[in-house]
């Protein structure tokens, strides 16, 4: 029997295993190295549950109701071994990859609760129809390995600070359950909408020119602004290119929104994203973006 996962608006469809192999391969892509395991595996089951029958029949009859994203978490818990601490990580991705992260709850919520622990005690309602367990003729389910555990289990560990280790876990779970999701999204874009472009092109060396060009025809004809233009100078005498983290101490009104654009242009990566938190800031911004690199670079 074959296990499909979506039906295209031309009757064409991709079958279930197809699909958890893309997201995978998708997923470990766009992690770092030190979760790539915990991105592919978490990708690999999340959608185990449309082995069930009751899930087969709904892609013919959306009248059917079935909860498949529940299954992996389940499967993942039962199959977890006990030393393994990135199983909540794993569940909580799992459970959460169409509704989002949901709470943890407590050891007394029932199956009923729209929390993680009630959302694990479902496993005895997954019988019959509902049964998914023919995901072992085509996924071989394997949880995570000591190997793959302890890089980020030692990143966890290098500070003593337990406030520190916990916030460290809540972003791995963020960024693991992220790249499943934009992973999901992105493979089941690509079979339902054959014809969709996607992605962005833009010319860093035209844009850096452009960019450097605006820089020298800024004015120095007094003593401000030529304090500026100095100031300007020592961050560009001081980058460094392959440092992961730089810090402009810049006062207000001296540049640093066009020094920081002309580092990241200079950095040789494939996106510059600015992050400001007030949306007015943003907009002015954009616009000047807009209006300096309009024809050769994309602002979004």
């Amino acid at each position: 029997m074959e296990y499909y996962a979506h039906t295209r608006e031309d009757g064409e469809r991709q079958t279930v295993k197809a699909h958890l192999i893309g997201v995978s391969k998708l997923a470990e892509d766009f992690s770092v190295d030190l979760l790539k395991p915990l991105a592919k595996k978490a990708s690999l089951y999340h959608d185990i549950g449309k082995y069930a029958l009751n899930f087969q029949k709904r892609l013919d009859d959306d009248k059917v109701k079935f909860s498949h994203a529940a299954c992996g978490a389940i499967e993942y818990k039962i199959l977890a071994d006990k030393n393994d601490c990135f199983a909540p990580l794993m569940e909580y991705c799992i459970a959460g990859h169409h509704t989002g992260l949901m709470d943890g709850g407590t050891s007394a919520d029932n199956s009923d609760s729209p929390t993680l622990n009630g959302t694990l005690k479902r496993a005895d309602e997954y019988t019959g129809d509902s049964d998914y367990s023919a995901y072992a003729t085509e996924i071989e389910f394997a949880t995570l390995t000591q190997e793959e555990i302890t890089p980020p289990l030692n990143e966890l560990l290098s500070t003593k600070d337990p406030t520190e280790r916990i916030e460290r876990y809540a972003f791995f779970t963020k960024y693991v359950f992220s790249c499943l999701t934009d992973a999901d999204f992105l493979d089941t874009e690509i079979f339902c909408n054959k014809n969709v472009e996607r992605g962005m092109s833009g010319d860093f060396e035209k844009a850096l020119d452009k960019l450097n060009r605006e820089l020298s025809d800024m004015p120095s004809n007094t003593p401000l602004r030529q304090a500026r233009s100095r100031i300007q100078q020592q961050a560009f005498d001081n980058s460094v290119n392959k440092s992961h983290i730089s810090i402009l101490d810049m006062p207000t009104g001296s540049g640093k929104t066009l020094c920081s654009l002309k580092l990241a242009l200079e950095s040789g990566k494939k996106r510059i994203i600015y992050v400001i938190p007030y949306t007015s800031i943003i907009e002015q911004t954009a616009n000047k973006f807009e209006k300096m690199f309009g024809d050769v670079l994309p602002v979004l």
